[in-house]
């Protein structure tokens, strides 16, 4: 290159510095977005896969929670049906207790109906309506 065309391709710069400047900012802008797009493609896929990763790790908590609940339903039916099984037997217990103390009673007190009446009342809680005199 000579210096004639130098100093000719310096004029038309001077010129039409406008185009100059605009091919300039073109040419600076796709460089600069064409190195976002394929960042921002990497970050998105980042972002799908911390995604996945998360949904992955609350569906895997769910299933543990729902087993857990599934187990502590069975555990709690087992104690209803243990406790049920437990009141009733102490509940025979004490109707059969309470039977031979109504027997006992009855022997101590048979010829006293009034006396009967209100140890019955005290033993069975029954509201026994004495007779007046």
């Amino acid at each position: 290159m000579n210096k004639q065309s130098l100093s000719t391709a310096w004029s038309y710069v001077k010129r039409y510095w406008g185009i100059v400047a605009a091919l300039a900012g073109v040419l600076f802008a796709v460089l600069l977005f064409n190195k976002k797009s394929n960042s921002f493609a990497d970050e998105r896929a980042k972002i799908d896969q911390l995604h996945r990763d998360e949904l992955d790790k609350i569906q895997k908590l769910r299933l543990d929670e729902q087993v857990k609940n599934e187990e502590n339903d069975r555990k709690l039916k087992e104690q209803l049906a243990s406790i049920q099984q437990q009141y009733e037997s102490a509940k025979q217990d004490l109707d059969a207790k309470k039977q031979v103390q109504i027997n006992e009673l009855i022997k101590k007190h048979g010829k006293n109906p009034t006396e009967l009446a209100k140890q019955l009342s005290a033993l069975t809680g029954f509201v026994v309506i004495l007779p007046t005199d």
